[in-house]
């Protein structure tokens, strides 16, 4: 399974948090675009300020997400039906426990997606 992993560094400005669960968050949402994404695919991780706040994307081609999955996304146990499809492994902990890492910094943590893309 080949993937390209590409990263920018938009001009971020030095953070204060605690590395330890940043590196966790971010392994998860790479992990995800990792197994969702068809080899030949690519995935782009991006930091930048925006509005005073560090905003760190990671985007993928690989196969999307509904719209009704996206609501349910970061709950505990969820795995989205194309998830299930596509036969990937884990057990839908992985984006929920991002979502507590990046709430337990303030911050805040979305999807945009589209099925097929």
């Amino acid at each position: 399974h080949r993937i390209e992993l590409q990263h920018t560094d938009g001009g971020a400005p030095p953070v204060v948090t605690d590395a330890d669960r940043l590196r966790r968050a971010l392994e998860a949402l790479v992990d995800n675009a990792i197994k969702y994404t068809p080899s030949g695919g690519q995935i782009y991780v991006d930091a930048q300020c925006v509005d005073g706040f560090l905003q760190i994307q990671v985007r993928d081609d690989g196969m999307g997400i509904s719209e009704p999955d996206q609501e349910k996304l970061f709950s505990r146990f969820f795995r989205a039906e194309s998830a299930l499809l596509s036969g990937a492994g884990g057990a839908g902990l992985g984006l929920h426990i991002t979502r507590s890492l990046v709430d337990l910094h303030g911050g805040d943590i979305w999807v945009e997606s589209s099925p097929g893309g």
